[in-house]
């Protein structure tokens, strides 16, 4: 099988998975089962045709109506993607800017933790905790934006290669988010410098370990990432 041919079904593949909605994850699953697939039913039409384009003409015949299939896959999905596909949607989406990607967040993290503290607020009368919701605020963005930074610095596309003095310096200045929030927090209870400064010695470990949760994920979705795009550039129609 050549190249042109792998395209062709690749593309017959993405007509019926593009239009899921479903996490990347799930749906590059779909690709890759629905490809082999496809690939064995090629396999064995060119075989028996000894005609490739007869074959990817009779492929697609056998592969069934793309609309149909849709709704088979989409039904497929389980009630819990949903969530995998919102995280999805705020960390990997690369069609906004980073800031704006930064601040819709944060202001999810807003009105998640302001309907948790309720009761904080208007049943026991504690104001302050208004300083906790702007410190899970202030992480949501710090990790939002932070981590989009790290992920052009390890070059998820793979145009330019990684650069590696800026992702290190991206993860040692996110070092500083634990204990930075947790003097600040102090702060707001207290105001005894001294007295918070002691108590964030013990997080200092946790700081130190802080950059990982930038390093990794971000590696970790390199390849599925990149692989979803190629899927997305082919054209369909």
């Amino acid at each position: 099988m050549n190249e042109s041919t792998l395209t062709q079904l690749r593309i017959l593949v993405e007509r019926v998975v593009r239009r899921v909605r479903a996490s990347m994850s799930h749906k590059l699953k779909m690709r890759e089962e629905l490809l082999a697939h496809v690939s064995a039913v090629f396999e064995e039409e060119a075989a028996r045709l000894d005609d490739e384009q007869a074959a990817l003409e009779r492929t697609a015949q056998r592969f069934g109506n793309p609309a149909e299939l849709t709704g088979q896959l989409h039904a497929s999905v389980p009630t819990n993607d949903f969530l995998q596909r919102l995280l999805e949607g705020m960390a990997l989406r690369t069609d906004e800017s980073m800031l704006r990607r930064a601040v819709r967040f944060a202001v999810v993290t807003f009105f998640v933790c302001a309907i948790y503290l309720l009761p904080a607020f208007f049943v026991q009368i504690r104001p302050t905790e208004w300083a906790v919701i702007l410190a899970f605020q202030t992480t949501a963005f710090y990790f939002a934006f932070h981590s989009d930074l790290m992920r052009q610095a390890l070059d998820l596309d793979g145009a330019k290669g990684r650069l590696w003095r800026r992702a290190a310096v991206i993860a040692a200045s996110s070092s500083v988010l634990i204990s930075g929030v947790t003097i600040g927090l102090g702060l707001t209870f207290s105001g005894d410098v001294r007295s918070n400064l002691t108590d964030v010695l013990p997080l200092l470990p946790a700081a130190v370990l802080t950059p990982v949760a930038f390093v990794v994920p971000v590696d970790c979705f390199a390849a599925e990432l990149r692989s979803h795009r190629e899927w997305m550039s082919l054209q369909i129609n």
